[in-house]
């Protein structure tokens, strides 16, 4: 795993060629965060937005703005053929055509989460790049954060003992100002799983590996699921379980269980860690970095924040690109996820909901 103190040091070399990049749709992840990391990394990186794409025009234009001299382009065609790297952040159906067409062009793609709808898409995505020799990496911005990366050493180095069992629950009311409907339609891509549970399922592969088996269980009645619950079991005997919900507020946390204590982090805090090692106590812990690594250990500034975490992740790509850096979300990675979706579809069973009659249960197992 690339550690985050390793990380903050990547910069692309000014005497490297300036990166051209286009966003491939402008919903609210565009408005709301990666215009932002782009506007922070351009005045400081060799860098520079220089096209924006989407079949909205009063989309499109509202970012286009914010960047001097960006190009407007409501066809793929009219994208300046000198773009070499493409942030595709459209409705997930789309993802795998844009993205093998962009790669086809000669661009390196950074793909939303998630890659795309099914692992079919994913493996022709993933030779495409491999075709063209261009990068592709996948938005799993989680992987940046500190918290997640200090969970993913101590999981690795059984600093704690071997994990026992996880639980990992993640949902409220959805409140994201989403401009359009691909979240609420199963050919878009939409429903909890793909939306927020595919964060937690990348967070499970990359800590913990391949499970043995996963049991999957939603609500879904012949839209898309709102609620949804994974199990899991491994070879060395660790368990554990996801909890999903797009109108419940859950307890937002990700809580591991070891041979000699356990540890704690929650899905959207960056930085903080809870660990117990005792009956007694527990240690909730904001992370820093080191700032004196070489002579000893001296608590620096705080580890990145949510916002942050993006410029890593955009940090990431530009090192891949200019000095051929591994990639810390690289497009097989991304696959692996979308594998494990598409094996909780074709599995699905529906989810105990006790507070509704027979005669409901009935109708409800006619449409899951």
């Amino acid at each position: 795993m690339q550690a985050m103190d390793d990380l903050r040091h990547r910069a692309v070399d000014s005497t490297t060629p300036e990166i051209r990049v286009a966003f491939v749709g402008c919903g609210a992840i565009v408005e709301k965060i990666h215009a932002h990391v782009l506007e922070y990394l351009s005045a400081r990186q060799s860098i520079r937005v220089v096209a924006v794409f989407d079949p909205d025009g009063a989309r499109r234009d509202l970012i286009a703005k914010r960047f001097p001299a960006c190009a407007s382009v409501a066809q793929w065609s009219h994208l300046p053929a000198d773009v070499n790297l493409a942030i595709v952040a459209s409705p997930v159906k789309f993802h795998a055509e844009q993205t093998i067409e962009l790669l086809k062009r000669g661009a390196h793609v950074l793909c939303e989460k998630p890659m795309a709808l099914n692992s079919s898409e994913c493996d022709a995505m993933i030779r495409a790049a491999a075709e063209a020799q261009r990068l592709l990496a996948i938005g799993h911005v989680r992987r940046f954060y500190s918290a997640s990366q200090q969970v993913g050493r101590i999981i690795r180095d059984r600093s704690l003992g071997r994990p026992l069992h996880f639980r990992m629950l993640e949902g409220s009311n959805y409140q994201w100002a989403a401009v359009s409907d691909a979240y609420f339609r199963r050919d878009g891509g939409g429903g909890a799983l793909r939306d927020v549970g595919v964060h937690l399922i990348d967070l499970v592969l990359w800590w913990f590996g391949e499970p043995q088996k996963v049991e999957y269980s939603d609500d879904a009645m012949g839209g898309v699921e709102a609620n949804a619950r994974l199990r899991f079991s491994y070879s060395d005997g660790l368990t554990g379980e996801i909890l999903l919900s797009r109108d419940w507020n859950l307890r937002e946390q990700c809580f591991i269980q070891f041979d000699n204590g356990w540890i704690s982090v929650k899905p959207n805090d960056p930085n903080h860690i809870e660990i117990a090692v005792s009956p007694d106590f527990v240690l909730r812990a904001a992370i820093h970095l080191n700032s004196n690594p070489t002579k000893g250990p001296t608590v620096g500034p705080a580890a990145p924040t949510f916002h942050q975490a993006f410029i890593h992740q955009m940090l990431d790509v530009m090192a891949a690109i200019s000095d051929g850096s591994p990639l810390t979300a690289p497009g097989e990675e991304g696959a692996r996820s979308v594998r494990l979706i598409d094996a909780c579809y074709n599995t699905r069973t529906l989810l105990d909901m006790p507070w509704m009659s027979e005669k409901e249960l009935l109708s409800a197992r006619t449409f899951a």
